[in-house]
């Protein structure tokens, strides 16, 4: 840590642990209390004093923060040192209640979020705890990341944000830090916001709790995702010339709908200014991750963002973390740009454009089709692929860049690159007989797909 971090974590023992975190101490310090400040977060309400509150006890499952003191060795911005802290007592055991509020008739109220920790000495399995409190809470677990690191002068985050991890996955740290997989296992003693639907208590029970996978405890920027499945699912970063970055995740999955989908749908609980998100359909929801029924290739996703001032900006989209489908660019995905009438193929790497607008939610569209193209005229007019006698071949008006060839399972069973400014291509194609997708990339970042039979 450094001077000046904060930490949101919670204390896996019976009995109140507010005193022992005094012995908190800084590896190499001579002193403990390596904390000054101590808060938790009072939700509900909004007519009483709430939000954030001097910490005076610790109870089982409640999270709390605490932040990093200026002292021996940290007392410079950039000296950083592990903290270390020992909890004496006995540890969390079966059936552990924790009371949650809710802003009655205020459904968005920023007060409906509690701040919970994980009361046991092992982790526990993300899906298990929201599926257990499914009739409380909203199906998303926030967990607090820093855009960027603290200035280490006066406790100042240039930016502050939370992953989100709902069962189609999460979003990831693309800022400071190095990217950590987020295995959906919430360690010991983690803290993690949750949203809850109404008043009542949460419960944690034994049977959510994880043998091993216990080493994943978050207090900055060490996020990504949930790799244990695979997923029709893809991500997309927004980066800034200013540094500022957040992500959405896009998934497809049979079980869920156009419409906001509890355990897999995810608001985006952001106090950045400057963010993109997902517009979820024929409503104005910001949504961190977007799940959606399973894959049709006339899918559109709108994409919003806002920014901090009405300057232009330079900002940037990119794809990442393709999985299912979307593997091995077997899909194309397009950003189309509504403002300038352009498709842009993510195949051909980052989207950067310039901006004035402080919000925009009509601009982009995520989509999987190129209409200026016109698929079928395009083939007809510019491509021509044909497989006959075990020989593949290509025929274009535009340069050839490569060509890939998958076999109906999705498997990758030709890629060549084609010779500089080729505007023809062949090659033996020594393969079963079946259908294949041939994809054709050209120079101008153009992919023609089709389909062959090998006879």
């Amino acid at each position: 840590m450094k001077r000046f971090d904060y930490i949101y974590w919670g204390a896996p023992i019976t009995t109140d642990a507010f005193a022992q975190l005094d012995r908190a101490q800084a590896a190499g310090a001579t002193l403990a209390s390596a904390f000054d400040a101590k808060y938790k977060y009072v939700a509900g309400d909004i007519s009483t004093s709430g939000g954030w509150q001097p910490l005076t006890a610790t109870t089982p499952g409640n999270g709390f923060i605490t932040r990093v003191k200026e002292q021996a060795p940290l007392t410079t911005a950039v000296a950083t040192a592990t903290i270390n802290v020992k909890f004496e007592g006995t540890a969390n055991n079966g059936d552990v209640t924790v009371p949650v509020s809710f802003v009655n008739g205020t459904p968005t109220s920023a007060r409906n979020n509690n701040l919970l920790a994980n009361p046991y000495p092992s982790s526990i399995d993300a899906d298990k705890f929201l599926t257990g409190n499914s009739s409380l809470l909203d199906g998303v677990i926030y967990l607090w990341k820093a855009q960027t690191t603290n200035d280490g002068a006066a406790q100042l985050y240039t930016n502050a944000d939370y992953i989100a991890y709902t069962k189609a996955g999460s979003t990831a740290d693309s800022g400071t830090g190095t990217d950590v997989a987020f295995t959906g296992k919430i360690a010991s003693g983690q803290g993690f916001k949750v949203k809850a639907l109404g008043t009542g208590n949460a419960l944690f029970t034994n049977c959510m709790r994880v043998v091993d996978s216990n080493s994943q405890f978050y207090r900055l920027n060490d996020f990504a995702t949930n790799t244990t499945e695979t997923v029709d699912r893809f991500k997309m970063n927004l980066q800034t010339s200013t540094g500022i970055a957040n992500q959405v995740l896009v998934a497809y999955l049979p079980q869920t709908t156009f419409a906001y989908d509890y355990m897999y749908d995810a608001e985006l609980f952001s106090v950045s200014p400057t963010k993109m998100y997902s517009v979820l359909d024929n409503d104005t929801k910001k949504l961190a991750i977007n799940a959606r029924p399973s894959f049709e290739n006339t899918d559109e996703v709108t994409i919003g963002f806002t920014k901090e001032t009405a300057a232009n900006t330079q900002m940037s989209f990119n794809i990442v973390e393709k999985e299912g489908l979307f593997a091995s660019n077997q899909i194309p995905i397009y950003l189309y740009d509504n403002e300038l009438n352009v498709y842009h193929d993510f195949a051909t790497g980052v989207y950067t454009f310039t901006t004035t607008s402080q919000e925009n939610n009509t601009r982009f569209k995520i989509v999987y089709q190129n209409a200026l193209l016109g698929n079928d005229n395009f083939n007809t007019n510019f491509t021509s692929t044909t497989l006959n006698d075990k020989v593949l071949k290509v025929n274009s008006k535009v340069t050839i860049d490569e060509v890939k060839v998958f076999d109906m399972t999705g498997r990758l069973v030709l890629n060549v690159a084609a010779e500089n400014n080729a505007i023809s291509f062949a090659a033996d194609f020594n393969h079963a007989v079946g259908v294949y997708i041939v994809k054709v990339k050209l120079t101008n970042g153009q992919i023609i797909t089709s389909k062959l039979i090998n006879k």
